[in-house]
């Protein structure tokens, strides 16, 4: 079994997959490529039902306007302690520096969001802010910024965040 493939929604019955998944990967020597999928609403179809396109529109209008929202909210934390905006510029910076010098040329643009579904503040304290890699070093009065707006992103789904992700696949010249 070369390859894993792991549909993800970011529901609690996801950790059980995919932690399955990391368990028959180690075992086999595995690769794991996740999946994000979304349940569309549902909608009934049949002999003489049909539904204005307006209202498939509205449907659609309403998942990109969370969407937005929900990936707003993600940054606008991060923000508070780690500004990614000057890595992100200067490793941009570096891929069209390397790519314009012909050693290697972009195959590829990927981008993609992951959904961060949390259930509480701690969740997120412990597997933000708590990673080994990095120190955030924040003050009293930072952090209380950062729990007050992650607080105030409550929903019904819990802590719903969507977090923007860019890959350039680059290749060397043949």
């Amino acid at each position: 079994m070369k390859t894993i493939l792991v549909p993800y929604h970011g529901s609690d019955e996801c950790e059980v997959v995919v932690s399955a998944a990391v368990t028959v990967a180690k075992k086999f020597g595995s690769y794991i490529e996740g999946l994000f999928v979304r349940a569309l609403p549902p909608i009934i179809a049949g002999e003489g039902v049909s539904l204005p396109g307006d209202y498939l529109v509205q449907i659609e209008s309403e998942g990109q306007q969370k969407a937005e929202q929900a990936e707003r909210a993600y940054n606008e934390i991060m923000r508070l302690f780690h500004d990614e905006e000057i890595v992100r510029k200067q490793a941009f910076e570096a891929v069209k520096k390397i790519v314009d010098s012909g050693v290697f040329k972009l195959a590829e643009e990927f981008f993609f969001k992951n959904k961060l579904r949390l259930r509480s503040f701690e969740q997120y304290e412990t597997g933000i802010l708590g990673v080994t890699h990095t120190n955030h070093q924040i003050n009293d009065e930072t952090m209380n910024s950062i729990k007050k707006l992650f607080l105030s992103n409550e929903s019904d789904e819990g802590f719903v965040f969507e977090i923007p992700n860019r890959i350039d696949l680059l290749r060397k010249p043949s």
